[in-house]
């Protein structure tokens, strides 16, 4: 059987040949891409398919089909939750069912999934992305692997800005562990980071004499730590939705694959920080 993050991802396939064969004049009534009565998505079609998929015997489709619903509509609803379907029918028009597996696309939805790669598709399946995140720990330390795995949590109990806060704390431990390492001198890059315009001076102890592709790729991830943190802290009411939450998730991972994957360029070093690097930053967040 299938996991919810495999299903997640068959379904995100499924929904966006669904868009491509609409765009191209076809049918809905004839698109095999998950969809059936006047849904976009219905559950134990796409669990069809994917059975199907799986399987060249076609008396094993039925049986296979129904073991695997049930997590086809735990899939479907997940996606709800991340904004990207809605329960429901098309319109008031459209035939439907009262068995609960039936979705649409959102506005949101239909105007991400075509333009997104499949590997943005981790954002929105739990278990892969959780391990991402963790696959980074030895490189960036405890601190940001704590903030990261946080934000993941606060985001599955739909804490949007507590989320959103996290993922800005975890930007800020994965940027005081690259100035860290580059500098080797942890005392000195918190007493900067703890002065006035800290930030910004804590990036320059790493991008001021990077190239730049480098730089200007730090700078804009590092636009996280201000956004996020800072809008955490005044006491003030933020609206916070579901699309910024996945969006600032993918930023943070697109953030720590490119530190990870320019590690070398960027602290002119290949080797993991130091336990202590973990230690003071949790201090510093």
């Amino acid at each position: 059987m299938p996991t919810l993050d495999e299903a997640i991802a068959f379904t995100l396939t499924l929904l966006r040949d669904r868009i491509a064969v609409n765009a191209r004049g076809g049918s809905s009534r004839t698109n095999p891409a998950g969809s059936h009565y006047g849904y976009d998505i219905y559950a134990p079609t796409a669990a069809r398919q994917w059975a199907i998929a799986q399987s060249q015997h076609s008396g094993h489709w039925e049986r296979t089909a129904q073991e695997a619903s049930g997590v086809f509509f735990e899939a479907t609803w997940e996606l709800c939750r991340r904004g990207v379907l809605r329960p429901g029918v098309r319109a008031t028009s459209n035939q439907g069912v009262n068995d609960g597996g039936g979705y649409c696309l959102t506005s949101h939805g239909e105007s991400w999934l075509p333009e997104a790669e499949a590997a943005q598709f981790i954002t929105l399946q739990p278990g892969a992305l959780a391990a991402a995140f963790a696959g980074f720990r030895g490189r960036f330390g405890d601190a940001y692997h704590q903030r990261a795995q946080e934000a993941l949590r606060c985001r599955s109990a739909e804490a949007w800005l507590a989320a959103c806060a996290m993922i800005g704390a975890a930007a800020e431990s994965l940027l005081l562990t690259l100035a860290t390492v580059k500098t080797g001198n942890e005392d000195s890059v918190l007493r900067a980071y703890s002065a006035r315009d800290g930030r910004r001076a804590t990036l320059n102890l790493i991008v001021a004499q990077a190239p730049r592709h480098i730089s200007q790729a730090l700078a804009s991830g590092m636009a996280l730590i201000a956004y996020w943190r800072d809008s955490a802290g005044p006491g003030q009411a933020a609206a916070v939705s579901p699309p910024e939450t996945e969006q600032a998730l993918r930023e943070l991972l697109s953030l720590s694959q490119f530190a990870s994957d320019h590690w070398s360029e960027i602290v002119g070093a290949s080797e993991q920080p130091a336990a202590p690097v973990a230690g003071s930053i949790r201090q510093a967040g």
